[in-house]
């Protein structure tokens, strides 16, 4: 009997024994990534027809919805979808689909951290980060169903990648994470605490300039798009670094970088880089703490 295995993190994929299968066309990537997205639950008609037309509406829809769920139920058997009053499930377990393996890691590296194993937790997290790629659901026409489920999705993600910072920063390992945090952070700029966790990673890997720079372009972008100002955590985590108090850096002392008078009044980096973009004036950017 041949393996079925699916993917949601990402495009929406069908695999069997390994080999990609094609899906056809957007009714059909349509259910299954609606479908996997709620995997072992009941998902409403009502709902599954604003996936597929929104407020368009053929003449006749559940006709066209049935068709669509045989499409379905070729690819993937017809013990996989299940059919209830009112609505269809997708049958599917943590090592079919990658959706429910993310949810399983995550578990396997929280019950890790509570009994104290944090290199068990971090080799968890790792593989559970690693199975996204985002944008989710990039191969899927419908607008309904990327508003339903891509927010509450990438939420999950964003915490699992938090988490997984934590440790490592912890652990003393913010040299191995400072790269992954910039991607992200990239393409979820106003994430405050995960901004914070890129400052504290970089400023530990002894990069205070691009640590201050992370913080200033997020101010940037609020002020700008939002009209507001980071909130207090990432502003306190910002003087801690200027100062360099070691309290957002689990304890830890940096490596002395920054040089200054106790008053404040200026602070420079000591080692710069030969890159001008790795210079920086700290006193501009404590500065625009108070503007």
């Amino acid at each position: 009997m041949s393996e079925i295995t699916f993917r949601v993190l990402g495009p929406v994929e069908l695999l069997r024994d390994g080999m990609p299968v094609p899906l056809g066309g957007s009714t059909t990537l349509t259910l299954l990534g609606g479908l996997l997205s709620s995997p072992n639950r009941v998902v409403p008609v009502s709902t599954i027809l604003e996936w597929l037309w929104d407020d368009m509406l053929p003449e006749h829809p559940r006709a066209a919805l049935h068709n669509g769920i045989s499409r379905v139920r070729r690819l993937v058997g017809n013990d996989a979808l299940r059919t209830h009053a009112g609505g269809y499930s997708l049958l599917a377990h943590a090592d079919n689909l990658d959706l429910l393996r993310f949810d399983q890691l995550r578990e396997v590296a929280q019950k890790a951290v509570l009994r104290g194993a944090a290199m068990d937790a971090v080799t968890a997290l790792d593989e559970a980060v690693g199975l996204w790629q985002e944008p989710l659901l990039s191969n899927v026409e419908s607008a309904a169903l990327r508003g339903d489920v891509v927010p509450q999705l990438t939420e999950r993600y964003l915490a699992a990648v938090e988490e997984r910072a934590s440790l490592y920063i912890r652990l003393g390992r913010s040299d191995a994470i400072t790269n992954h945090l910039s991607a992200v952070v990239s393409r979820h700029p106003f994430r405050e605490r995960l901004v914070g966790q890129l400052m504290a990673a970089l400023t530990r890997s002894g990069r205070r300039a691009d640590a201050i720079g992370a913080y200033t372009a997020l101010r940037r972008m609020l002020r700008e798009e939002l009209g507001i100002d980071p909130g207090v955590e990432v502003q306190s985590l910002l003087v801690k670094i200027l100062r360099e108090d070691p309290g957002p850096l689990n304890g830890r002392r940096p490596s002395a970088d920054l040089v200054g008078n106790r008053e404040g009044r200026r602070v420079t980096v000591a080692d710069q880089p030969a890159a001008a973009a790795d210079r920086v004036d700290v006193q501009i950017a404590a500065a625009e703490l108070h503007t």
